[in-house]
Formats: structure tokens, C-alpha cells, sequence
């Protein structure tokens, strides 16, 4: 996975604050892209680095269940 750069389209949950009427909640979720260093892959999850360092060190890692993926693209640097 060393250098595996992939762009990551995904439905994240929603938080909605403070009091409303049951009429107004309607259950949207967040369409979301990530874009990040592949450091973690198996069947359920994909982790991916925001920052990587010349020591392959890593910074800003998320984790995105891959149930909640639509579509991983792998991107290309020139």
C-alpha cells in the first residue's frame, strides 16, 4: 500500500443541534470526498493518511467503513 494515494467518495452521518419538530428532521446524509494515503485496508474499512512524511511516518488518519463507501478512485501524481 506504500504510496497509494485514493480518492474516496463516501456517505458520512448527520448531527442535527438543538430542538426541532419531528417534521423537520429528514434523515440526510452528508455526501462526502476524501482524499488521502492508503495505510490500512481490509474487507470492512479502509484508513487512510492525511499527511506522510519522508520517513513514512503518518499523520491525520481516518477511518471510513467501507458500508458507507460509493465509489474509490486511485489517483496518479506526476
Amino acid at each position: 500500500m506504500r504510496n497509494r494515494i485514493v480518492l474516496i467518495e463516501w456517505e458520512d452521518a448527520n448531527f442535527e443541534h438543538g430542538w426541532l419538530s419531528e417534521l423537520e428532521v429528514n434523515g440526510e446524509l452528508i455526501s462526502t470526498k476524501s482524499l488521502g494515503f492508503v495505510v490500512w485496508e481490509d474487507a470492512d474499512k479502509i484508513s487512510i493518511a492525511q499527511n506522510k512524511s519522508a520517513i513514512d511516518t503518518v499523520m491525520g488518519i481516518m477511518t471510513i467503513p467501507k458500508s458507507c463507501i460509493a465509489s474509490i478512485r486511485e489517483m496518479r501524481v506526476r
